[in-house]
C-alpha cells in the first residue's frame, strides 16, 4: 500500500511503501509483503513536511524525536480482524501490551540517488524461545507526532510535541497479506520492515 502524490507539472508520482519479510533461522516465511498504514503513521509522515523549531534562552539542550527514534516491532495472534485506519495497537499481542519487544534491532539504509528509490529497512530479531504462539498479525511502531494540531513537530525544552511510540502500520492474516505460522521456538524469528520512497 502506498501514498501517492501527483505533480501536475512533471507528471511524477511519489510512493511511500512498507514491505515486510519474515524469517525463522534460515527459513523464509514470506518476503516483501505490503503493509497497511494506519492513521497515526500517515499523519506522522506528512507532519515531517511541516517541521519547525522553537525554544527560549536558558532551557538547555532539546530537540525533536522523529519516527525512527526508538522504533519497535510487535507480533500478535489475531487472524480474524482486518486492519482499520483508526487502529492503534495489535488486536491480540504476544506478551504484555503492546507486545514482547525483539531482543535485537538494527537498520540498513539504501541511497536512491542513482535509482530513484530510497529506503530504510528496520530489522527486529526475537531470540530462540523468546516468543511462542501462532503469528497472525505484526506491527511497526515508530515515534509519532501528538495530533494534527501539533503536526509541525515544534520542539520545546519540556514539551517535545511528539507522542512516543505509536503503531504506524500493520500486517495481518485477516487482510490476506500472509498465512499464519507457528513460531519455531528452536530458531530465532526475524522481521525486516522496509519503508521505501520512490517516484516514477
Amino acid at each position: 500500500m502506498g501514498i501517492r502524490g501527483d505533480n501536475v507539472m512533471s507528471q511524477e508520482e511519489i510512493y511511500v511503501t512498507g514491505l515486510v519479510s519474515a524469517y525463522q533461522g534460515d527459513d523464509v516465511i514470506f518476503e516483501n509483503v505490503p503493509n497497511k498504514w494506519v492513521s497515526q503513521g500517515l499523519l506522522s509522515i506528512i507532519a515531517i513536511t511541516q517541521m519547525n523549531s522553537a525554544g527560549s534562552s536558558g532551557t538547555g539542550n532539546y530537540g525533536i524525536y522523529l519516527p525512527e527514534y526508538n522504533w519497535n516491532m510487535y507480533i500478535g495472534t489475531n487472524t480474524t480482524t482486518g486492519t482499520a485506519f483508526a487502529h492503534t495497537a495489535l488486536q491480540a499481542p504476544i506478551g504484555t501490551t503492546p507486545g514482547t519487544a525483539p531482543n535485537t534491532k538494527s537498520q540498513t539504509i539504501v541511497d536512491g540517488t542513482a535509482t530513484g528509490t530510497w529506503s530504510t529497512t528496520l530489522i527486529a530479531t526475537w531470540n530462540a524461545g523468546t516468543v511462542t504462539g501462532t503469528v497472525g498479525e505484526m506491527a511497526l511502531y515508530m515515534n509519532g507526532c501528538v495530533s494534527y494540531s501539533t503536526a509541525n513537530w515544534t520542539y520545546q525544552a519540556t514539551s517535545w510535541l511528539s507522542g512516543g511510540a505509536m503503531m504506524f502500520s500493520r500486517l495481518a492474516v485477516a487482510d490476506t497479506e500472509f498465512n499464519s505460522f507457528a513460531i519455531n521456538t528452536a530458531k530465532p524469528l526475524t522481521i525486516n520492515w522496509t519503508v521505501q520512497l520512490s517516484y516514477s
